[in-house]
C-alpha cells in the first residue's frame, strides 16, 4: 500500500515531523500483514480491575514484561508520572492498560499500551529501578499538594493504603492467531497520541541477546544520533528500527520481499536464535557502521547534510532526515570502511565529489522518488541503492553491488 505524501514537511515542527515519519512507518508496518475477521477467530478480549498491589505483584514475578532494557527510553516526565499517583490516589479515573497473554505462556503477558503507566507506578514503588528521572519523588501536585517531595517511604500507612488498594483496569487478549493482530492494536492505540515506532513491540514479542544487543547498543551515544539530531537514546526507538534494518539487509537468511514487518521480525528471531555462533558478526558489524556514520559526518562537513535530500530547485539540502537515503549512505560507507577506501576521503576534493554524487542522483526522477517517506517496495529498495551505487562507482572507480537480501 502507497501512501500519498501531502503533508508540506518543511512548514511541520521537530515534533510534528517526527510523530508524521513514525505513524507513516508504522502505517507501513500494518498494511505489511493487513488483519482479516479470519485472523481474529479465537481472539478473547477481557478486563480486570486489579489493584496497583496486585499490579506490582505481578510486575514483580516477571508476569508484566516491562522490558527494562527499554528504561532509558522512558518519554514521561516526573510532573507527569506524580499527576498519575495523585489521580490514582484521590480516586480519579486512569487509561486502561492493554496487555497481550504470551501463547507459550499462560499468565504472563507484554505490555501492548500503558507501559508509560506502569513503568510510573512500579518505579515509585521501587526506585531502585530508577524508571523516575533523579528521585522518585512527587512533584506538581494540585489535589494532594501535602504529598508534594514525598517518596514511597515516606507515605503514611492510610495514604499508602489507598494507592495499594486503588484500581487500574487491565484489558488482556489471547488466543491470536498471528502476531500482526497485536501490531495491529498497537497502531491503532497509538493513534491520536503521541506516536511509539512498533520496535518496542517487537523486541518484547521477540526476546533473546540479539534484541537486548541492539537495545544496549542505542542505550549510548553513536554517531548515528549526531546525525539524527538526537543527543542520546531515540525515545520513539528509531536508531534501534535504523540498526535492525541495517544488520537485516547484510545478514538476512532470507530475501526481502517488500513485506518490511516480516523481514524485520523474522531476522529478529533468527538473530536471536544464533546469537551464539553470529554474535561477533554481528558486533563487529556495528562498529563498522558507527565508524560508517562518522566517515558521512566527515564528508557532508558535519551530521545536519547526511542522510538528507538534496532539492535542486532550492540548491539546499532538506532539514529532515530520511531515513531511506541514509541507509543506502551508510551501506556504500560500510563498504568502503570495509575494504579500507575510506582513505579516498583524506582528500578533501573527494568528499566534495562524494557530496556532488548524491546531488547527482536527485536529478533522476525515480530515485528522488524511491527515497520519499514512504518507501517500501523491492523495486523501490533496489533503484534507491543502484541509481546511487552506479554513480558513486563511477566517480570513484569501484564496484560495489547491492547487497543480496535486496538484489
Amino acid at each position: 500500500m502507497e501512501t500519498n505524501n501531502i503533508i508540506d514537511e518543511n512548514a511541520l515542527s521537530v515534533s510534528e515531523s517526527d510523530d508524521h515519519e513514525i505513524i507513516e512507518f508504522n502505517e507501513e508496518i500494518v498494511s505489511d500483514d493487513p488483519v482479516t475477521r479470519d485472523d481474529l477467530e479465537g481472539l478473547v478480549i477481557y478486563s480486570r480491575d486489579w489493584t496497583i498491589e496486585t499490579i506490582i505483584s505481578q510486575i514483580e514475578a516477571n508476569n508484566i514484561d516491562l522490558n527494562p532494557s527499554f528504561q532509558r527510553r522512558n518519554v514521561w516526565e516526573n510532573d507527569k508520572r506524580s499527576k498519575l499517583i495523585e489521580s490514582l490516589i484521590v480516586g480519579y479515573p486512569v487509561p486502561e492498560v492493554v496487555l497481550a497473554e504470551i501463547p507459550s505462556k499462560k499468565k504472563q503477558y507484554v505490555v501492548i499500551d500503558g507501559k508509560q503507566r506502569l513503568l510510573a507506578i512500579h518505579g515509585f514503588f521501587k526506585p531502585e529501578n530508577e524508571y523516575w528521572k533523579g528521585k522518585a519523588e512527587l512533584k506538581g501536585l494540585t489535589i494532594r499538594k501535602d504529598l508534594d517531595g514525598s517518596s514511597i517511604d515516606s507515605f503514611d500507612a492510610d495514604d499508602l493504603r489507598l494507592l495499594k488498594n486503588a484500581d487500574l483496569r487491565c484489558t488482556i487478549l489471547s488466543g491470536y492467531k498471528t502476531t500482526s493482530v497485536l501490531y495491529d492494536v498497537f497502531y491503532r492505540l497509538n493513534t491520536g497520541s503521541v506516536p511509539l515506532s512498533m520496535q518496542e513491540l517487537r523486541n518484547s514479542l521477540h526476546k533473546g541477546e540479539f534484541s537486548k544487543f541492539i537495545t544496549n547498543k542505542t542505550n549510548a551515544v553513536i554517531p548515528l544520533h549526531h546525525i539524527m539530531s538526537l543527543s542520546g537514546p531515540d525515545k520513539r526507538f528509531k536508531d534501534i528500527e535504523i540498526i535492525l534494518k541495517f544488520l537485516s539487509i547484510n545478514f538476512s537468511n532470507k530475501k526481502y520481499n517488500s513485506n518490511l514487518k516480516d523481514f524485520l521480525d523474522t531476522f529478529t528471531e533468527y538473530a536471536n536464535e544464533s546469537w551464539n555462533d553470529k554474535h561477533n558478526d554481528f558486533e563487529q558489524s556495528c562498529t563498522v557502521f558507527d565508524s560508517a556514520c562518522s566517515l558521512l559526518i566527515e564528508i557532508f562537513g558535519g551530521p545536519k547534510k547526511v542522510g538528507r535530500k538534496w532539492l535542486p530547485a532550492k540548491e539546499t539540502w532538506e532539514s529532515r532526515f530520511n531515513r531511506s537515503l541514509f541507509e543506502v549512505l551508510a551501506q556504500y560507507a560500510y563498504f568502503l570502511i570495509t575494504d579500507g577506501h575510506d582513505v579516498i576521503f583524506d582528500d578533501s576534493a573527494k568528499k566534495d565529489d562524494f557530496c556532488a554524487c548524491v546531488k547527482k542522483a536527485f536529478e533522476q526522477p525515480e530515485f528522488s522518488s524511491a527515497v520519499s517517506s514512504t518507501t517500501k517496495t523491492l523495486d523501490q529498495h533496489r533503484t534507491r541503492f543502484s541509481v546511487l551505487f552506479s554513480i558513486l562507482n563511477e566517480k570513484f572507480k569501484l564496484d560495489y553491488s547491492i547487497p543480496q537480501s535486496i538484489d
